[in-house]
């Protein structure tokens, strides 16, 4: 396609010189006929200013036409050269950001069993957006966003309560697929989730209307689509599990392991609301719960920082 491209654009490219270049000749053309208008003078004189190429005659005329002619000729190769560098450019754009976008998207496990039709649809349907710590990318059932392939950063899906109570359903990471932002794909189901960024994170977004159509009709992606369903119906059951039956010194006491883990330092740098948000409790809860901890010398407290002293003591309180 790409070859095909080229080639018309080059062609295109090559007829506009040709008319540019006839353009000029014409001019050129009307102008020696207004300059020198050979009707007025006689063959014979006309012969002697050729013959004596004198100064005012018609061959230092022509001289000038030609050095127009020659100027104007090499002004259009020089055009169109430039012009033939820039199709390219853009081609050769066009090309690395297809072979990228394909790149990406075999972290589908199922890209490589789709046809060849499907894959270039995925492929020219799909687009990489990047986002800031703490923006938006889904916000619950408002919009139909589109599947969001994680590609780099991290990002955390949750749901809002009436009186405006946080609380993470699950969060997603490198090569992790977000579903539940295209809901809309899933007949008679709708989910109030809201999908922010949680680092600076670059996502690459498949349109719902597009992924749809392919896995009506590809079983492969149709059997990937619910095993991933699964999988995050699985981690709302969990959660539900935690906050049914665990106790909450438990719960953060796993929080504050998991995020440590997650970040690679035992310095963390998080607010109790952002844990009450996490948790879906109150802020005061928190800081009445880290202060335990702190007592019994499992963590320390600073300004948003927490540091997690005792590993082994937070880990004795889940057990």
């Amino acid at each position: 396609l790409l070859f095909c491209l080229r080639r018309v654009v080059t062609r295109i490219l090559l007829g506009l010189s040709f008319l540019y270049q006839s353009a000029v000749w014409f001019q050129v053309h009307q102008l020696s006929k207004q300059l020198v208008p050979r009707s007025l003078l006689p063959l014979e004189k006309i012969q002697e200013l050729q013959g004596n190429n004198t100064p005012g005659g018609i061959s230092s005329v022509l001289a000038f036409h030609h050095l127009i002619i020659y100027y104007s000729t090499v002004c259009g190769i020089c055009q169109l050269i430039l012009l033939t560098y820039a199709t390219n450019y853009v081609i050769l754009k066009i090309r690395k950001k297809e072979t990228l976008l394909i790149n990406y998207l075999t972290y589908l496990p199922v890209f490589d069993k789709l046809t060849k039709s499907q894959q270039d649809t995925l492929t020219s349907s799909s687009f990489v957006r990047k986002f800031g710590k703490g923006e938006l990318l889904h916000n619950g059932s408002q919009n139909c966003t589109g599947l969001l392939l994680v590609l780099s950063g991290q990002i955390r899906a949750f749901t809002i309560s009436d009186d405006g109570r946080e609380i993470t359903m699950y969060r997603l990471f490198e090569r992790d697929i977000c579903l539940f932002s295209a809901s809309c794909i899933m007949n008679s189901i709708q989910f109030d989730i809201t999908v922010t960024a949680e680092k600076e994170t670059e996502v690459l977004v498949i349109p719902s209307e597009v992924y749809k159509s392919i896995m009506d009709v590809s079983a492969p992606l149709a059997n990937y689509t619910n095993e991933v369903m699964a999988s995050r119906f699985s981690d709302v059951m969990w959660l539900i599990d935690q906050i049914m039956w665990k106790s909450f010194d438990k719960r953060l006491a796993d929080f504050l392991l998991n995020e440590a883990s997650i970040e690679g330092t035992n310095i963390l740098k998080i607010t109790h609301e952002t844990i009450g948000n996490h948790l879906g409790n109150p802020r005061e809860v928190v800081t009445r719960m880290l202060k335990y901890f702190v007592n019994e010398g499992f963590i320390s407290l600073s300004r948003g920082t927490i540091e997690i002293i005792d590993k082994d003591g937070l880990e004795k309180i889940i057990v």
